[in-house]
């Protein structure tokens, strides 16, 4: 793994979606390079494998089912993460999906506005929640996840498109908010 070049000894990661896919991912890869992870998902059978698996590694792993749509399930993940651990050094929301694969003109609003609560609400959410445990700490990593499709989209792919633009301009603009606070914003 990449990361395993880094040393995260000592921090703690807060991964969504961290139950499959890129989130167990994500959430191994830290491992490895020595974090202890917290992971939200809304189901909780895919993250109890996932720490089984960042406990083979020798790491702590906290886990609690969250949508992370929701700011109340997203506050209670944050302070559950600062309880279990005392701090949060790394946000990585991960969560996201593709959403419907049709022209814009076939797409309902119901089916857009999904992928932007999820891709891009979401993102929001975590930042909002987790920033001023970073910000009074003064130190932080957020690892926002965009595509490639965010800088040169396809075609039928127009809400999926929209959202990792979004996040491109989230991450740009949150760089530049947080910045002197010693907390670094990237876009993956």
């Amino acid at each position: 793994m990449i990361l395993e070049q880094f040393d995260l000894s000592g921090k703690t990661a807060i991964i969504t979606g961290a139950g499959t896919g890129l989130g167990r991912a994500m959430a191994l890869a830290m491992a490895d390079a020595g974090a202890d992870i917290y992971g939200a998902a809304r189901r909780l059978d895919p993250l109890e494998q996932t720490k089984a698996l960042v406990e083979a590694k020798g790491r702590r792993m906290a886990i609690g089912s969250t949508d992370v749509t929701v700011t109340d399930q997203v506050k209670a993940m944050t302070e559950d993460a600062v309880d279990q651990f005392g701090k949060i050094d790394i946000l990585a929301p991960v969560v996201g999906i593709a959403g419907p694969t049709k022209d814009l003109h076939e797409l309902t609003l119901a089916e857009w506005r999904q992928v932007q609560i999820v891709n891009v609400d979401s993102a929001f959410l975590c930042c909002k929640a987790v920033l001023p445990h970073m910000i009074e700490r003064r130190a932080g990593r957020i690892i926002l996840y965009s595509s490639p499709t965010g800088k040169q989209p396809l075609a039928h792919r127009s809400s999926y498109a929209t959202s990792k633009m979004a996040i491109i301009g989230l991450t740009r603009t949150l760089a530049a908010e947080v910045g002197r606070h010693l907390i670094t914003v990237n876009a993956i």
